[in-house]
């Protein structure tokens, strides 16, 4: 991939759906969907700013009662309108109507891609100096 806002976007998007994001189907194409704690606000309003570059796409404000603690949840969920333009990457990350990992994500990964995969699926760990990737 070059560094172009073609590829950087391409790469954000990976990113995300290796993370948080996913691809459902909406009448005869696919849409884009990706939702955030309400204290990720920032980030997902970055998403939606590159995004709606290239498709149109909404935000909308959630709140989701948790009832194993009584605890409430807010989120923040990015939507895209259905569109052929996931199917690369729905055919990419989905065997069968289910969410995969691709078999050669070693030579597809990027810092950008690995940045944006732990922004949304990663953690710091407090025990040593290391990283962890939730999948």
């Amino acid at each position: 991939m070059g560094n172009t806002v073609g590829s950087q976007l391409r790469e954000i998007l990976i990113g995300t759906l290796l993370g948080d994001g996913y691809l459902e189907q909406n009448g005869s194409h696919k849409r884009f969907v990706c939702g955030h704690s309400l204290k990720q606000e920032e980030y997902i309003q970055w998403k939606f700013g590159l995004i709606s570059q290239i498709t149109q796409c909404r935000l909308s404000y959630g709140e989701r009662l948790d009832p194993r603690t009584n605890k409430v949840y807010f989120s923040v969920n990015l939507r895209s309108i259905s569109s052929p333009l996931w199917d690369e990457f729905y055919t990419l990350f989905y065997k069968v109507r289910r969410r995969i990992i691709p078999r050669y994500l070693p030579d597809l990964i990027s810092p950008r891609i690995l940045a944006v995969w732990l922004m949304d699926d990663g953690y710091r760990r407090n025990d040593c100096n290391a990283m962890r990737l939730n999948t």
